[in-house]
Order: C-alpha cells, then sequence, then structure tokens
C-alpha cells in the first residue's frame, strides 16, 4: 500500500482526514495520527468527539 494512501487515515480512530502527524516508534515504524487524537491523548481523554453524556441515573 503506497504511503499516500495510507497518511489520509488516522491509525487511532480510523478517521479520514487531511493533517495528521507523524511519529516514529522506537522500533523506526512511521504512526499517523489526527489532530484530535492527539488532543484527547494530552488531556487524558479517551473518549470519541461525538459521544455525549446522557442524563444522570436516578
Amino acid at each position: 500500500m503506497p504511503e499516500e494512501e495510507k497518511a489520509n487515515r488516522c491509525e487511532r480512530c480510523d478517521d479520514e482526514t487531511e493533517h495528521l502527524i507523524k511519529f516514529v516508534g522506537p522500533d523506526n515504524r512511521a504512526r499517523y495520527v489526527c489532530w484530535s487524537c492527539l488532543a484527547r491523548e494530552e488531556k487524558g481523554v479517551n473518549l470519541k468527539e461525538s459521544w455525549k453524556r446522557g442524563r444522570p441515573a436516578r
């Protein structure tokens, strides 16, 4: 698979996006992550953007 096609999809959320960040791990393997996943990781939030909190349980 050519690298251009692989670079259009985030490896964490599987979302297609124009802008990705390339990380190189200790095994010299490139990983492509979108800005949304990076922001969630930095904040320590493991939820997708589309997740919404329901009503509180009684």
